[in-house]
């Protein structure tokens, strides 16, 4: 029987957010870890069973007893992809059907079309039916488009954590967004200074960024290596520095994956297209194939072809890829 990796578990803990210390979630429950409500018993003994062993949580736990306590958490979510799937899944595949398991619940995941087509063999449908699960009250949100998309780079084998994104950060010489261009992308994304709720009616300040439970529960965000409280709002400087953290995987990836000379705009253009469509998509992209032919002029056809969710064809889809064709050809103004 498979079990999430490390690996798994400190992106899902990336992706869920993660605390060390008790606190109450929007329903007023305590919590702790990665969403872990505790139990009447644990709320009356102040003590957790985390690997058998009987851990006070009152001053907090360690990052590997959330880790851990989650992988205790995750059980029946694991048990459901063992007992669902009938394929032979990678590593990598089986922590992304736990994750999206453990995001849409067990009942879902075992109804989906997404399963069934898995269990005929059609690996490559995952990714479509992946991007079918980023609704809520019949409205697309766009967390869950993100969380898909993470997911969709998990399938791929080229999702990253927080922490490597970190240490690639501080190690890569590669080329990074530069102001002009994350300012931009501000525009196109939408930006906020202060505290928001999302469709979804999640937390969010920025461009788009999805305050994790410990930010929530702290008050505070780290940005630049400083911490800084958020309660008043933020400046622009600080949002789009944020957004620089935000962008690290999505740079990598295109650092990695590109093979031809490109100038900053061009360079820019294409991590606003991957930080909107996913790394997973980016790096099976047509789009990336002709490119690394050397076929610049390519760029902006392939760009006009992303313009869909849902099979239907979205103008505010329309008007980013426009917008990102006059940024690649340096005439965005």
């Amino acid at each position: 029987m498979m079990k999430m990796s490390d690996k798994g578990r400190q992106l899902l803990a990336d992706w869920e957010g993660l605390e060390l210390k008790m606190y109450k979630d929007v329903a007023g429950l305590p919590t702790i870890g990665v969403g872990h409500l505790l139990t009447r018993s644990e709320l009356t003994s102040g003590k957790i069973m985390i690997n058998g062993e009987a851990v006070r949580y009152a001053n907090g736990i360690t990052k590997e007893q959330a880790l851990d306590l989650l992988g205790q958490d995750l059980q029946r979510f694991e048990d459901a992809v063992n007992e669902s799937v009938t394929v032979t899944l990678s590593q990598n595949q089986f922590d992304t059907l736990v994750s999206f398991s453990f995001n849409v619940g067990v009942g879902a995941f075992k109804s989906s079309t997404l399963l069934k087509e898995l269990n005929k063999g059609k690996y490559d449908e995952v990714p479509t039916q992946l991007k079918r699960w980023v609704k809520s009250g019949g409205r697309v949100v766009q967390g869950l488009v993100n969380r898909r998309n993470r997911e969709i780079d998990l399938w791929n084998g080229t999702a990253t954590t927080s922490t490597e994104a970190t240490s690639a950060d501080a190690e890569s010489t590669g080329r990074t967004m530069s102001e002009k261009g994350r300012e931009l992308l501000a525009t196109w994304e939408g930006l906020s200074l202060v505290v928001y709720k999302d469709v979804a009616g999640l937390p969010t300040i920025g461009v788009g960024h999805l305050l994790t439970q410990s930010e929530r529960a702290s008050g505070t965000i780290t940005i630049k290596g400083k911490v800084v409280d958020y309660a008043d709002g933020i400046t622009k400087e600080q949002a789009l520095d944020l957004l620089g953290q935000d962008l690290v995987g999505t740079e990598k990836t295109v650092n990695d994956a590109i093979k031809v000379p490109l100038s900053q705009n061009q360079f820019d253009t294409l991590v606003s297209f991957t930080f909107n469509v996913g790394s997973g998509a980016f790096q099976h992209s047509t789009l990336l194939k002709k490119l690394n032919l050397g076929m610049y002029d390519e760029v902006p056809n392939q760009l006009r072809r992303w313009v869909f969710a849902g099979g239907q064809r979205v103008r505010g889809l329309e008007v980013r890829r426009e917008n990102e064709i006059k940024l690649w050809s340096g005439d965005e103004g």
